[in-house]
């Protein structure tokens, strides 16, 4: 079974996790500016090809 964005798509592949960010309190702006990134379009872009799936992806 091939590690591809189909076959997690369709759950035909077994090992997915998801990456989450955590912040004690509400993020300085420094942090918040990289979330806000990480999650834009050229972010998740970047996440996409470099062997990880996007959540835009699944969108």
């Amino acid at each position: 079974m091939e590690p591809n964005i189909e076959n997690v798509k369709n759950d035909s592949y077994p090992i997915i996790r998801y990456l989450y960010f955590y912040t004690q309190n509400n993020p300085d702006a420094l942090t918040k500016k990289f979330l806000d990134w990480v999650n834009s379009r050229e972010g998740q872009k970047i996440i996409r090809n470099s062997v990880y799936i996007s959540f835009w992806d699944f969108e």
